[in-house]
């Protein structure tokens, strides 16, 4: 079977649903919309690395045969240690994950900030793909002082050149999908509302 993970009191179903039908009238693929607290409540992993989740309608074992991730995006999507256990319960199964770990976190707003440091995309790619591939790289910079060598003088630095000109930059918060971010003059305002704690996020 498929599992897309949901997060609990999805409001977002309409989509979801049609896929789950979509699925099974074109390719007669059974699909279960499932939370991670599901998955680790009713899941384990079989001898040879299969992902076996307790079927929620007829209390039968289901193989799954792969994952798509349509929660696991936000940290609210892990409010305890069991949605962290399901997660890793997930990538040590042999099911196809969509995306799979790395994918997962290669999508951060803090991975990619890594990424487009000096040096860090040269140990993956020839000097002549990375010079290439750092042509598509914009400005990346933390909000956390602790990250730069002159701490907050170094933020300082930053937050003056974005309010200076914050139709320059665009106040992304750590999460996936639209409309979490902030453009001019809203970029501004934002971060007059942001304690220390969430600028850091």
């Amino acid at each position: 079977v498929v599992v897309m993970v949901v997060q609990q009191n999805e409001f977002n179903a309409f989509d979801q649903r049609l896929l789950e039908r979509t699925t099974f009238r074109c390719c007669d693929i059974t699909m279960y919309r499932l939370t991670l607290k599901y998955i680790h409540d009713h899941g384990e992993l079989t001898d040879a690395n299969t992902l076996s989740v307790t079927c929620p309608i007829t209390g039968k074992p289901l193989h799954v045969g792969l994952l798509y991730f349509r929660a696991g995006y936000t940290p609210t999507d892990f409010p305890t240690e069991d949605e962290w256990s399901a997660r890793e319960l997930i990538e040590r199964s042999k099911a196809v994950k969509c995306p799979n770990l790395p994918y997962h976190l290669a999508g951060t707003k803090k991975v990619q900030q890594l990424l487009a440091q000096p040096g860090a995309v040269e140990q993956f790619l020839t000097p002549e793909d990375s010079a290439f591939v750092r042509t598509t790289f914009s400005g990346l910079y933390s909000l956390d002082a602790s990250e730069y060598p002159d701490g907050e003088q170094g933020l300082e630095r930053v937050l003056e050149r974005l309010l200076a000109n914050p139709q320059d930059y665009v106040l992304k918060p750590q999460r996936e999908g639209g409309g979490s971010n902030f453009y001019g003059d809203d970029v501004a305002r934002k971060l007059s509302e942001l304690s220390e704690s969430e600028r850091k996020g």
